[in-house]
């Protein structure tokens, strides 16, 4: 055997266990899409009630067009808890136990796979969820999914256990994205009649005055899941006919949602559950449990902010990359202040030069939500493949010069 001949079957050997390790690698966790409604008209005015003024937003931002599904929760358990540990208590027994939970765990099945959805409850919200498993699930949201931090991002979470050391004092962040809605938030999109900056609001998030009806899905045009009609859960977005102005469904009945707000030692909760009178679907309607409370009764949805600005972001859409680029060079020298023409923040004093290239180069591939780089790509078994073939047509062809 030639020198050549010896190197050719080092690469094959070397390029077939790559090719080997492609095919029987455990696959990577699917990333989950939230589907949301975007929620404009900044400045609206406040809905007063006896509690006090609520709804006001200031800025644009995009709601969960749902509560957030079993099998939405299940990917964050399995991504940020592969071994089953759950020594931050994101898994409640009950979501196995109790009647109207929806998920199951296996400590004997593959890491990355012991939780999973009961049947047929894939698309019920997930219930049994503190205020603080709700932030850590947006944390990971923020952080770009994955293997994602749970204890920072748009919320800072102390002290690594179940209920964070800084639990009564957790606060949304300025570089926030992925997040729990405010109060105000959540009223807004449940509310509010989208019809410009008003403070005009319906009483129930049906878009209507009148009370909803309580009955099964699809059900009328003003209908919820609330007064035991159906005894328990029913899917997300299963009320079609009955979504709030801005498109949001079940803001009204199905399970109370967490909210960002405190409320003395507890957060404020809203909408009403399954069990609930309508009263509690009501625009006037005020509540608040412990951060630490889960029921069957009790979920949440997540909201979107803009992300806090980051380096380099000139188009502002949480990612610096070539369209980021882009804009900093076809407005390079403008004395335009603004950001989505180019300039960094004001650091330039409102002229794009060279300083605003630096802040891209220096952010290039970071997102707001990762914070760090994006990682590359794994190549797909098709591409080693292709690489195996043209190594080997290499090897072919300088051994027979």
């Amino acid at each position: 055997m030639d020198v050549w001949e010896s190197i050719e079957e080092a690469l094959i050997m070397r390029l077939a266990a790559l090719l080997l390790a492609c095919f029987v690698a455990p696959l990577p966790l699917q990333a989950i899409t939230i589907q949301t409604v975007h929620v404009g008209n900044p400045g609206n005015a406040v809905d007063v009630q006896e509690f006090g003024s609520v709804g006001a937003v200031d800025y644009e931002f995009d709601v969960g067009q749902s509560e957030v599904t079993n099998t939405e929760y299940v990917a964050f358990l399995n991504a940020v808890d592969p071994t089953g540990a759950n020594l931050l208590g994101l898994y409640n027994s009950e979501m196995n136990d109790n009647a109207l939970g929806g998920i199951s765990f296996a400590s004997g099945a593959t890491s990355g796979a012991k939780y999973s959805v009961k049947a047929s409850r894939e698309n019920n919200p997930v219930v049994f969820v503190s205020f603080f498993d709700a932030a850590r699930f947006t944390n990971w949201l923020h952080n770009g999914q994955g293997a994602g931090n749970t204890e920072d991002g748009s919320y800072q979470l102390t002290g690594g256990t179940p209920f964070p050391t800084n639990g009564d004092f957790v606060t949304r962040k300025a570089t926030a994205s992925w997040c729990l809605p405010t109060a105000d938030e959540w009223h807004k999109a449940a509310y509010h009649k989208n019809d410009g900056i008003t403070g005009n609001y319906f009483d129930y998030p049906t878009s209507s005055d009148t009370a909803p009806t309580a009955e099964a899905p699809l059900g009328s045009s003003n209908s919820a899941n609330f007064s035991s009609v159906v005894g328990g859960l029913t899917d997300a977005g299963a009320y079609v006919n009955s979504t709030s102005p801005y498109g949001t469904f079940d803001q009204g009945g199905n399970v109370w949602e967490w909210t960002e707000d405190s409320l003395l030692e507890s957060r404020r909760v809203a909408g009403g559950s399954w069990f609930n009178m309508a009263d509690f679907l009501s625009a006037s309607a005020q509540n608040a449990t412990l951060a630490s409370s889960e029921a069957n009764s009790l979920g949440f949805r997540v909201a979107r902010v803009e992300p806090g600005l980051l380096p380099g972001d000139y188009n502002m859409n949480g990612t610096v990359d070539a369209a980021d680029y882009t804009i900093w060079r076809d407005t390079l020298g403008s004395t335009e202040d603004l950001r989505a023409n180019g300039d960094d923040t004001g650091t330039s004093q409102g002229v794009i030069d060279q300083a605003d290239y630096d802040f891209w180069k220096a952010s290039f591939g970071q997102s707001a939500g990762a914070g760090s780089a994006n990682a590359a790509a794994v190549p797909e078994p098709a591409s080693f493949l292709l690489v195996l073939i043209a190594a080997l047509f290499v090897a072919r062809f300088r051994c027979c010069l």
